[in-house]
Order: structure tokens, then sequence, then C-alpha cells
């Protein structure tokens, strides 16, 4: 299984160059703290205006949250934070402070996304994992990354 890196970014900062940038540098700071990047999946959900809230307040959310093998070192894995947030901060030139950014182990991965699907009458999961996955797979195709839309 291939490991992910989830990203939540304003839709307005979308752009392709950007995003394909983006997804260059972040796999970069991957291959630099975890090793080979091979199996790497980068998804992008771009949040419409509105949509995001911080401390009751419309906001911008920036969120970066990375897979990492269970049982990490943490003090390589705060590096790594650290690293991811820096990164994260000069790509969309916003303040260090801004960019949420979480390295959780593979479980802790996939019961986020279990979590998400799980959130659905089973009856409209198979249409929402279908619908997903074409989504993901056409935005690939099209943009050159993946996205997800933040309201399926």
């Amino acid at each position: 299984m291939p490991r992910k890196i989830l990203c939540t970014i304003p839709e307005r900062v979308c752009s392709t160059d950007r995003i394909l940038a983006a997804e260059d540098v972040l796999r970069a700071a991957y291959r630099e703290h975890f090793g080979a990047d091979g199996s790497l999946v980068v998804v992008w959900c771009p949040l419409p205006d509105g949509q995001s809230y911080v401390a009751g307040s419309k906001d911008d959310v920036y969120l970066v949250m990375f897979e990492v093998a269970g049982g990490f070192d943490q003090s390589a894995r705060e590096a790594a934070m650290m690293d991811f947030t820096g990164r994260v901060a000069e790509l969309f030139q916003i303040d260090f402070a801004k960019p949420l950014v979480t390295a959780l182990d593979s479980s802790k991965i996939d019961e986020y996304l279990a979590a998400n699907r799980n959130r659905l009458r089973p009856s409209r999961r198979p249409g929402f994992v279908v619908a997903t996955l074409w989504h993901a797979l056409r935005s690939r195709s099209r943009d050159g990354f993946a996205t997800l839309r933040a309201n399926l």
C-alpha cells in the first residue's frame, strides 16, 4: 500500500502550477526524512471560500497529514513536521504558524479515511468510494495531481 500525504488548502490557491510545485517539494521533503517515495501518493482537497473556520471565525485552513511507519522515532517525526511546516508556509506564502502539519502512523491514516467513508449510510458508501476514486483519477489525468472534492 502506498504511503499518503493528505493536503487540505484553500481552493483559491489551487492553481495547477502551484500544486505541482508543492507536490514536488512535499515529495522531496518526504524522501529526505523517510527515504524513497516511489509509492507515495499526494492527495489535495481544495476548500471553497467560507468552508473553514479557525477559533470560530471564517479563516483559511492549511492542513498536511503525512503517513509514517508505526513506531517511527518521535524526535525524527518532530523534525519532519517542523520541516514540512516551513516548506508549506514558504510554498503558500503564509505565516509559519498557519499550517497544521501532522505525521500519523499508517493505522491512524487508515482510521481517518475509514471514518470519512463510514460517516455515510452503508447504502451510500459504494457510490462515495467510486465517486471519490473517479474524481481523484480524473483530476490526476487532467491536472497532473489528484484532488478530492470537499463537498461530495
